[in-house]
């Protein structure tokens, strides 16, 4: 029971949250790159824990959405892409399945 006890105390000191300098300087480099590749907002790990798809690729296929670059991306019919969320995903749109992944993006690159 001691050596749990003193993992779990070890495992927690190393998890501190970052000091607040640090969390400074994340939240500068964070604010100096508005323009973040969806593929890293809506990552594998993103995915595999919110959908059952392994990557947003693969979900834009299985809605039967072509996307090779950012035009195509952008020209996406925003009520079919709901749609496909809502059916295939626990969010009730796209753009709150984006809104949750962008949260998580911020909360990771500010080092929680």
């Amino acid at each position: 029971m001691d050596f749990e006890m003193n993992s779990i105390q070890k495992s927690l000191q190393q998890m501190q949250a970052p000091d607040a300098e640090q969390l400074e300087q994340r939240a500068k480099e964070l604010e100096s790159n508005r323009s973040v590749p969806i593929e890293q907002i809506l990552n594998p790990a993103f995915m595999g824990r919110h959908t059952r798809f392994a990557s947003i690729e693969a979900f834009f296929e299985d809605g039967g959405f072509v996307v090779e670059k950012d035009e195509d991306f952008e020209a996406l019919p925003q009520t079919a892409l709901d749609q496909h969320a809502r059916m295939v995903t626990p969010f009730d749109s796209f753009q709150e399945m984006v809104d949750k992944a962008v949260g998580e993006y911020i909360m990771r690159s500010l080092g929680f």
